[in-house]
């Protein structure tokens, strides 16, 4: 006998939820030594949605700033046969700077990137990646650290115990933190790896994968400056 199709939306989101939970990997980031989900991953991780009575599209929106600039917005909206009201997520598509070579590759990435994200967030499903399983195993903070640096190429000056103990970075900031460095290497792979090199060279990690050693607040700051001043750059 056929189980009963959920008769709201809402019933049979939580109906998916309770059964599927994250989308599985699929992806492999060099600069992180992890794995990551990808778009197709990710659009065959929802396909059982349709089994209640669930479905989705995307579209492309353009909102102006106050500045005037134009952004794109990747809207995810998901549907129920039922006809009741959709839900919808909307994601920005990454910035790309005019003056990359490869414009259309770039542009592609950056859809990609938005795609992926609204598709998991409208569903509710873990992106299930390995930088982010690595927020909930981040290793107490280590007295007699460094200084917060004022810029990414200043060097550290170590102090004693007595002087500072490093505050750990939370996870709400490590978590954005991640977000920036994924978008970074999605979109410019060498300033990515630049950026990996120097991390690892100013707090002498021998280790390739750095997600695993960003754990203070000042590695944090260190990184959110770096990653500010390459968008400036760009």
């Amino acid at each position: 006998m056929a189980t009963k199709q959920p008769s709201t939306l809402i019933e049979a989101l939580n109906a998916f939820q309770q059964k599927y939970h994250a989308a599985g990997l699929d992806g492999k980031n060099p600069f992180f030594k992890s794995k990551y989900t990808t778009l197709s991953q990710a659009l065959l991780a929802v396909q059982p949605a349709t089994e209640f009575g669930l479905c989705h599209t995307q579209l492309n929106d353009f909102v102006m700033t106050p500045d005037g600039e134009i952004i794109t917005i990747v809207i995810t909206k998901l549907m129920h046969v039922s006809g009741d009201e959709p839900l919808i997520s909307k994601f920005p598509v990454p910035k790309i700077p005019t003056n990359v070579k490869n414009v259309h590759q770039e542009a592609g990435s950056a859809q990609t990137y938005a795609r992926r994200y609204g598709l998991l967030s409208v569903y509710g499903l873990a992106n299930d990646d390995d930088d982010g399983n690595s927020l909930m195993k981040t290793p107490p903070a280590k007295t007699g650290v460094a200084k917060t640096p004022t810029k990414p190429n200043q060097k550290l000056e170590p102090t004693s115990v007595l002087e500072k103990v490093a505050d750990p970075i939370t996870k709400e900031a490590k978590a954005l933190i991640l977000e920036k460095l994924q978008a970074l290497h999605n979109l410019h792979p060498l300033k990515m790896k630049e950026l990996v090199e120097a991390f690892r060279k100013e707090f002498g990690i021998k280790d390739l994968k750095i997600t695993r050693h960003i754990t203070t607040a000042i590695q944090g700051e260190y990184l959110a400056l770096a990653i500010s001043k390459i968008d400036e750059s760009l």
